[in-house]
């Protein structure tokens, strides 16, 4: 029989069952713009990304690190040729460098690369020799399918590891290609019911009339939100390229991307009606929205369709979270 009008297809309740992990797992894409507007600010990314890598050891993450650049050739659905095009294979520092021979280093650097800070501070000097008309989301797209991801990017991505890209540029992406593919792209490598374990993070332009005259950028990026709309969707972070203390800026982003996960993506899309809730428990205990003195717990992200806990809130290492709503008939 056809269902009747109105009538939902999804089933009237749903219960997302998250596990937090005891030791933070994450495969980590690093996509660096190589245009020549960046010569300037890969200097400094350079000098404080080392702040980078101390954060992932101090805070005990098992780590893959892979460093890609912004070259995308024609052949691979770019715009333009350069020298430089990675087309989201690893890049592991120049190998005309005595003090790098990239040649020696590992495509993917994990906690056990030897001498990891000296290993992170040549893989990041990606040059700046790239496309003028830059493709920014692409490049970690090939990067994370085929057939980089069993050719050049081998052994980089694992099964039980969150996924993180973490973009840095100072442009506008220039690609054709709607976000919305590379939102459902994206969320298809740790598959639909894993969304929670991929965000694409970025260090970009992001208010024109708070950037010091010293910063120079694209104008095109502040009227172009590609970037941020993926971010957006992915329950991703952002911070300004034009920062001063970039150690703070990557420490900050670190802690949200690579730390402990505050936002939980839920399956389907909640009823949000009169007498409709969540119910939140945290190893089998109920978890009120607000606490003893009226904070908050955790609360519902529509943007995004996540409970978010705060930070004075969230679970313990190796919790089970049980979230359990009722379903919107329109999904």
């Amino acid at each position: 029989a056809l269902p009747l009008l109105g009538e939902c297809d999804a089933p009237a309740v749903q219960t997302d069952v998250f596990q937090t992990d005891p030791r933070p797992s994450v495969d980590i894409l690093l996509v660096i713009d190589n245009s020549s507007s960046m010569a300037d600010k890969q200097a400094s990314l350079a000098s404080n990304l080392l702040a980078f890598a101390r954060f992932l050891k101090d805070q005990q993450v098992d780590f893959h690190l892979l460093v890609t650049n912004t070259g995308v050739g024609i052949a691979h659905g770019g715009l333009a040729d350069a020298r430089d095009d990675l087309n989201g294979c690893a890049f592991v520092g120049p190998d005309d460098d005595p003090e790098c021979q990239g040649r020696y280093l590992p495509s993917v650097l994990t906690g056990e690369t030897p001498d990891l800070e000296r290993a992170l501070a040549c893989t990041i000097r990606v040059g700046a020799g790239g496309n003028e008309l830059e493709m920014l989301i692409r490049p970690a797209y090939l990067a994370l399918t085929e057939p980089a991801l069993s050719g050049c990017n081998a052994g980089f991505l694992r099964d039980g590891a969150a996924l993180v890209v973490l973009l840095i540029t100072d442009g506008a992406d220039e690609d054709s290609v709607p976000v919305a593919e590379y939102v459902n792209a994206f969320f298809s490598i740790k598959g639909f019911k894993r969304q929670n374990m991929f965000t694409f993070d970025a260090i970009l332009p992001l208010d024109e009339e708070s950037t010091p005259p010293t910063c120079v950028l694209d104008p095109a990026a502040f009227t172009n939100a590609r970037v941020e709309q993926l971010v957006a969707a992915t329950a991703g972070v952002s911070d300004t390229i034009c920062s001063t203390e970039w150690e703070r800026s990557l420490w900050n982003l670190g802690s949200t991307c690579f730390g402990y996960r505050t936002r939980f993506l839920l399956s389907l899309i909640p009823a949000l009606g009169p007498g409709q809730s969540f119910q939140v428990l945290v190893n089998g205990v109920d978890f009120p929205e607000l606490g003893q003195y009226g904070e908050t717990n955790w609360e519902y992200v529509s943007p995004v369709n996540a409970i978010e806990f705060g930070p004075m809130s969230l679970p313990e290492p190796d919790s089970t979270i049980a979230v359990t709503y009722s379903v919107a008939c329109e999904q």
